[in-house]
C-alpha cells in the first residue's frame, strides 16, 4: 500500500514539474516589450517592431485630449505638386499622453485617413514604419528611425517631402526649435536631406 502511495505521489510531482517546464518554455523569449513608453527588443524577436504606441504610452496617468496638426502634401493646394517641400496640416482629435511628441509622429505614420485623402492629402512616408525613438534636449527634437524609413526611398522631391511631413509635425509645438532626423543613429550618411 505505502509503495502504491508513493508511486502516485512521484507521477503527480513529475506531471507538476513536466507542468512548470512547459509554462516556463512556452514564454516568449524573444519578443518586443513596452519600457518607458517605447517598444525594445527583447531576445532577438522573429517579428518586426510594432507601429503602434506601446501600451505604457497609451496609458498613462495624464492622457487628455487635445488636438494635433500631421503635416501631408496636398494635391487640392498644390495640384502639380510642384513643391516638394511644401506640406499643409491636417488636424487630429489624440489623447495626449506624457510623450506629446511620439503621439504626433505615431499619426503621421499612419497617413492620411480617408476624409484627408479625399480633401486631397498623401503622405510621402512609406506604410508600416516603426514608432522612432525621440529624445528632446535645449530646444532640439531628435528623431531616430530605423532603416526601413530609408526602404525604397528615390528622389531628392520625394526626401524633401519627407522631411517636411516631419520636421512641420513636430515643430507645431513651440519649445520644438530645431528637429534633428537620423535612421539607425546615423544623420550624415544616410539622406542627407534630411538632417538639420
Amino acid at each position: 500500500m505505502k509503495r502504491k502511495i508513493l508511486w502516485i505521489l512521484f507521477i503527480v510531482s513529475l506531471l507538476v514539474l513536466l507542468v512548470l517546464v512547459v509554462r516556463l518554455a512556452s514564454r516568449p523569449e524573444d519578443d518586443w516589450i513596452c519600457s518607458g513608453g517605447q517598444w525594445v527588443r527583447h531576445g532577438n524577436p522573429s517579428s518586426s517592431q510594432p507601429t503602434t504606441l506601446c501600451p505604457q504610452a497609451q496609458s498613462s496617468a495624464e492622457v487628455k485630449p487635445a488636438e494635433v496638426l500631421v503635416f501631408f502634401g496636398n494635391t487640392k493646394n498644390d495640384p502639380d505638386v510642384l513643391n516638394c517641400d511644401l506640406t499643409y496640416s491636417a488636424s487630429r482629435q489624440v489623447l495626449l499622453g506624457s510623450n506629446k511628441y511620439l503621439t504626433a509622429i505615431a499619426e503621421l505614420l499612419e497617413g492620411p485617413n480617408d476624409e484627408e485623402k479625399s480633401a486631397g492629402f498623401f503622405t510621402s512616408i512609406n506604410s508600416g514604419i516603426k514608432i522612432p525613438e525621440i529624445t528632446f534636449s535645449d530646444g532640439i527634437l531628435t528623431v531616430d528611425f530605423a532603416s526601413d524609413l530609408e526602404v525604397n526611398m528615390a528622389g531628392s522631391c520625394r526626401v524633401l517631402f519627407i522631411r517636411s511631413q516631419i520636421v512641420n509635425t513636430l515643430k507645431q509645438f513651440p519649445e520644438v526649435k530645431d528637429v534633428v532626423i537620423s535612421i539607425a543613429g546615423r544623420v550624415d550618411d544616410v539622406l542627407p536631406l534630411l538632417s538639420g
